[in-house]
């Protein structure tokens, strides 16, 4: 028997696990959410909904909620990975209707599969931040959706003006920005919707995007001759050394360079 507790993550919107479970049988059961795998090495036979599959490594199990489902081995190794996340959170995340399914259930998609495996492997890391998570989960979905011939109706997202005014938000408050949950509840939508978003109107997330203004902002303040100590305080990094790399990264020069520049 395996240790599913030694290769599983739950985080607010969704759960991972990999398991490593040769000759192991998953007898006859259903789940109230999504169940997305991969395989990483070995075959299984799937059953679902009395229809018979049988999945490799090119081939990506999507299951929806409520389905009857049992699978096992048909390799000497079967190691795997699922995601699991509820309708309601798979809703938001991908923007779609709640009552979203996928149309089939193990598509062929080697470079698919190979993301799915990447997502669980980057979630496991003591790294991860679960925004950024987020946001690739629902660029996932949509992929997946797609590879399973599903085509729901996107969810009608925020305007340009909305994303004007979120721009205009961040860059009145540079110093001391709003937190993203803040500024997404504000306006009416998750943080994932508007990052999306955002990056759609502009590029890059929120904050990079921010991150590239205050660099501006500091080149024309430097070269107007004010002290790093102000173009660093006023801008509301925190500390000189953290106002050095961050402009440095962006610029490819330190800010003490760029000011003696001529």
């Amino acid at each position: 028997m395996f240790d599913m507790q030694n290769k599983f993550r739950r985080f607010n919107k969704f759960e991972v696990a990999e398991f490593d479970c040769p000759g192991h049988v998953f007898p006859k059961h259903s789940h109230d959410e999504f169940v997305l795998g991969a395989n990483l090495t070995g075959r299984e036979t799937i059953t679902l909904d009395r229809q018979t599959f049988e999945a490799t490594t090119d081939q990506l199990t999507l299951y929806n909620p409520a389905q009857f489902q049992s699978s096992q081995a048909i390799s000497a190794e079967w190691l795997f990975v699922s995601i699991y996340i509820k309708p309601s959170d798979f809703a938001i995340l991908a923007e779609v209707p709640e009552n979203t399914t996928f149309d089939q259930p193990v598509p062929t998609s080697p470079s698919l599969s190979k993301s799915v495996i990447s997502f669980v492997r980057n979630s496991m890391s003591p790294f991860a931040k679960e925004d950024l998570l987020d946001l690739e989960l629902g660029n996932l979905l949509i992929n997946l959706l797609e590879a399973s011939g599903s085509s729901p109706a996107r969810l009608e997202g925020p305007s340009d003006f909305q994303m004007r005014t979120v721009a205009e938000l961040l860059l009145d408050n540079m110093a001391e920005p709003p937190r993203l949950s803040d500024v997404a509840h504000q306006f009416g939508m998750s943080s994932v919707s508007l990052v999306r978003t955002f990056k759609r109107a502009y590029g890059l997330p929120p904050f990079e995007w921010l991150n590239l203004h205050r660099v501006n902002v500091a080149r024309e303040q430097l070269r107007l001759g004010r002290p790093l100590a102000h173009v660093a305080f006023d801008l509301g990094y925190a500390d000189q050394p953290h106002f050095h790399r961050r402009f440095r990264a962006a610029t490819g020069l330190t800010p003490s360079t760029f000011k003696q520049m001529k």
